[in-house]
């Protein structure tokens, strides 16, 4: 097992989104830059990291090795594989946001897509012909709430899709019956707009299964004090988890009693 407990951020993080960058662990560590960039550089020699040829120009990107993947599975982990290049600069964004709410000890465990993925993966061609290929969510975080688990998708949203894109997003959550939130954080006011009127477009059902909005500069840099709008009634995921744990609580107290 590993000597230094503070590497199973590290090791967390790249086994379930492939991945772990220098940007992401800067901003989870959140400590002095030397302790920092000291950290990475025993991560760097550790054995269990290395450069990938997938990431040539991105030298703030290490994936796990062999003997890493083989630390990752004690820890009960299964490794997945790295992403595209091109979907670093968005993983990243999930990275940073989940690696701080599970170091915040606001959930309790959670599921990236690519995981999804390969836990649901089916083949797109069929006899028949080619399926349309499933959405899945950036993230599902179980909240850390006693009880019966509390289950919020996430969403990154830091491009613009046309209309028909953000129809599809809304009509795939009001099937989601697992899912009990979906927290949609955005690049800008207008994606947040759009999805609102796809919302209208599609018959969302809000009050069934609410989405939250807040934008990536805020939330993502403080996820859990980070100001989100349900319903134009803004808080923070930080008071959603106190509010059920206390509700939680005192339910369980008047059975006791």
């Amino acid at each position: 097992m590993i000597q230094r407990s503070w590497m199973k951020l590290p090791i967390t993080g790249a086994s379930k989104l492939g991945f772990v960058s220098k940007n992401a662990w800067d901003s989870v560590a959140m400590a002095k830059p030397s302790w920092s960039n000291e950290r990475w550089r025993i991560l760097q020699e550790s054995g269990l990291f290395s450069r990938s040829l997938r990431y040539l120009r991105m030298d703030h990107i290490l994936v796990l090795t062999e003997i890493g993947k083989r630390i990752a599975r004690q820890m009960n982990l299964d490794p997945v594989e790295p992403p595209n290049a091109d979907f670093v600069y968005h993983d990243e964004l999930v990275m940073e946001y989940v690696l701080k709410l599970e170091s915040q000890g606001l959930i309790q465990s959670w599921v990236s897509e690519i995981e999804l993925k390969r836990k649901y993966y089916k083949r797109s061609r069929e006899s028949r012909g080619e399926q349309k290929k499933p959405k899945y969510p950036d993230l599902i975080v179980r909240l850390k709430v006693p009880g019966d688990p509390v289950y919020f998708a996430v969403e990154i949203e830091h491009s613009w899709k046309n209309s028909y894109r953000y129809n599809e997003f809304t009509n795939m959550y009001k099937r989601q019956a697992q899912i009990d939130s979906i927290l949609v954080v955005c690049k800008t006011q207008k994606i947040i707009d759009a999805i609102r009127r796809a919302q209208v477009r599609t018959l969302y059902p809000q009050n069934v299964r609410p989405m939250t909005f807040g934008l990536i500069d805020e939330v993502v840099k403080s996820p859990g004090s980070g100001k989100m709008f349900l319903n134009d009634k803004p808080l923070s995921l930080e008071s959603i988890v106190k509010s059920l744990r206390e509700k939680r609580e005192n339910t369980v107290g008047q059975k006791a009693s």
